[in-house]
């Protein structure tokens, strides 16, 4: 199993990184519930949205696993890290999304959730 973007080291099964994303979502009051968007009428994409005044990060079930990957990561890089352990590689992951939505323009909304 070779390195990619959605797979931080060699030796991290890419279902393992993502129930460390999963993880850190709850830890930080992400609920992720999974819909399938592609047969919805009106056009959606995977995101995070605050219903109820609750954080919820809804995930189009029919991605891929290293699509969820990266659309996860994307939303956790956004968020208040700080004085929180992660593993190395979930933590270089992160850094990699975020450094990629600078790159790309993105300015990444802070949401509350970041406490």
């Amino acid at each position: 199993m070779g390195t990619s973007s959605t797979e931080p080291t060699a030796t991290m099964e890419a279902h393992h990184v993502y129930e460390h994303l999963e993880n850190l979502a709850a830890q930080l009051g992400i609920f992720i519930r999974y819909e399938n968007l592609s047969d919805s009428d009106a056009p959606a994409r995977s995101g995070l949205c605050m219903v109820k005044g609750r954080h919820l990060y809804i995930m189009d079930s029919s991605t891929t696993l290293s699509e969820r990957i990266g659309l996860l990561s994307s939303c956790l890089s956004r968020m208040d890290l700080e004085g929180r352990y992660l593993l190395p590689a979930i933590r270089k992951l992160l850094e990699s999304a975020r450094e990629k939505e600078a790159n790309h323009g993105c300015k990444g909304v802070r949401t509350g959730a970041q406490r």
